[in-house]
């Protein structure tokens, strides 16, 4: 926890693993990214039909829509894979029915699990079956 001081009480916030990394450490912020960088990409495409000619506004729009949107997807999922492939083959989250392995989510507790931190503490580890 992190102590604040306002003018006449504290403030406490608690900061968890995932607010202290600049990246994507869940799949929910890199599909809202990705959806940001389609809400804007759209419309600029959609202006630059008008000024160019199609055939060239065809190829632009591709690969527009690739590095904008699809490539930075696809990499930050790679990250996220990386970055989570000890929390899948090394927790005892892993093996739970409540276990999620494509969000790193224990569906049960709605938290993320980290190496460091078990949702249940393993009270409530069911094996999948």
């Amino acid at each position: 926890n992190i102590t604040l001081i306002g003018k006449n009480k504290k403030i406490f916030v608690k900061i968890t693993p995932f607010a202290l990394n600049k990246y994507c450490y869940s799949m929910g912020e890199i599909v809202f990214w990705t959806l940001v960088r389609i809400a804007i990409s759209i419309p600029i495409i959609w202006i630059l039909k008008s000024y160019i000619d199609f055939q060239l506004w065809l190829i632009l729009a591709t690969f527009l829509l690739y590095g904008v949107i699809i490539h930075p997807a696809i990499v930050g999922y790679r990250k996220f894979e990386e970055r989570n492939k000890g929390i899948t083959d090394n927790t005892l989250c892993s093996n739970c029915k409540h276990f999620d392995a494509s969000a790193i989510l224990c569906v049960k507790y709605d938290e993320h699990p980290t190496n460091n931190f078990i949702p249940c503490e393993g009270l409530d580890w069911e094996p999948q079956l």
